[in-house]
């Protein structure tokens, strides 16, 4: 069996869980901080707040920025469907936006045009590495004085003009699951370069409770136990380290399949700017034989994952005049989209069995669009 995701936690990353618990640090406690440390200085961010997920990431930014019930959060059609809940929950109204032609991306070009005297919130998701075009974005964004969160759950360490991804807005959002870069098995983290937002994170994360100097508590504002573990935390923290290796893995995955598929027709690459510096987390390809495809593959024993459904697909967040047929292009990209085996240490001989998989599934002209 070739699974769709491999990733290796390390020996030294066990051992640091192990130091975590020889030290009874259970709970948000200075692994925790250490790994927030590492994370700053590794995305160069000055302010980080770890959190129990990417998910909590996002509805702790929401919650910094005091969206609710009245405001509009503009999102992008193809996300994880936690991108548009960290809003939906707290009472704003989701306004769907389309994708790029050819990339899961938003189209920035398009925002505008959703825009209303109501929207409060625009968020960037960077999906597989991918940079959205913040320039544009954040010039928009600042001409309105409307905030920006990025969802960069999928692309820690990516790199793009001139910044990591998750540093260009108002407060980035990152993921620390099992299927990312650095995985704490749960986890995540929020930064940002804004003091004051930090401040209201830091806050939220403990209930909005404040302990004075005669341990008296304080009631300062809302907020819920967003604590990460710090046994989580310190497994995250050796692969922080070490990221500089699981990233070449993970680009010559994708270089593998790149030259594997050159040339072929009815598949392509979703194709990521490794130059740029964005790192292909995993390694996307669309086909109009997609489903044809995943089925070749699932009896020779090789798993795949279908890229996210577009959002207008959820009934709970389309509002009375937002029309689901307004999103062709992500539509499409739904459609068609399929990640293939990849990960930090997927083994490259099964890469080489996918590609030659795939290559057999073309020429025989197998199945069906």
């Amino acid at each position: 069996m070739i699974s769709w995701w491999r990733t290796e936690l390390g020996e030294a990353s066990l051992t640091h869980v192990g130091a975590a618990m020889a030290a009874r640090q259970f709970s948000d406690g200075t692994f925790s901080l250490g790994c927030a440390a590492a994370i700053g200085q590794l995305l160069k961010a000055p302010h980080v707040v770890m959190t129990p997920s990417g998910s909590a990431a996002l509805l702790m930014a929401m919650m910094a920025l005091e969206i609710g019930p009245g405001d509009e959060v503009i999102v992008p059609d193809i996300t994880w469907i936690a991108t548009a809940h960290a809003a939906s929950l707290l009472g704003a109204r989701i306004r769907l936006v389309d994708t790029l032609p050819d990339t899961p991306l938003l189209d920035v070009g398009k925002v505008e045009a959703a825009l209303t005297s109501a929207t409060k919130a625009i968020v960037a998701v960077h999906l597989n590495g991918r940079s959205v075009d913040m320039p544009a974005l954040m010039a928009l964004a600042r001409a309105r004085r409307i905030a920006v969160v990025e969802d960069a759950a999928q692309a820690i360490y990516s790199y793009r003009n001139g910044g990591f991804l998750g540093t260009h807005g108002d407060i980035g959002c990152i993921s620390l699951g099992m299927t990312k870069l650095v995985s704490a098995g749960q986890g995540g983290a929020v930064v940002t370069r804004d003091a004051t937002l930090y401040d209201r994170m830091r806050r939220i994360k403990y209930h909005g409770v404040e302990t004075d100097a005669a341990g008296r508590e304080h009631y300062r504002l809302q907020g819920f136990n967003f604590k990460m573990s710090d046994l989580c935390a310190a497994l995250a923290h050796q692969q922080i380290l070490d990221i500089d290796s699981r990233r070449n893995h993970v680009v010559a995955v994708y270089d593998a399949y790149r030259a594997g598929l050159a040339g072929l027709t009815d598949i392509e690459i979703l194709s990521v700017d490794v130059q740029s510096g964005e790192i292909p987390l995993w390694t996307e390809v669309a086909t109009p034989r997609r489903e044809a495809l995943v089925a070749f593959l699932a009896e020779r024993g090789i798993e795949t994952r279908r890229i996210h459904e577009p959002l207008h697909r959820a009934p709970h967040l389309l509002g009375p005049d937002q029309d689901g047929r307004a999103f062709p292009l992500a539509t499409r990209l739904a459609a068609e989209g399929l990640i293939l085996p990849c990960g930090p240490a997927q083994p490259l001989k099964a890469v080489e069995q996918t590609i030659e998989a795939i290559r057999a599934f073309l020429s025989e002209g197998t199945g069906s669009a």
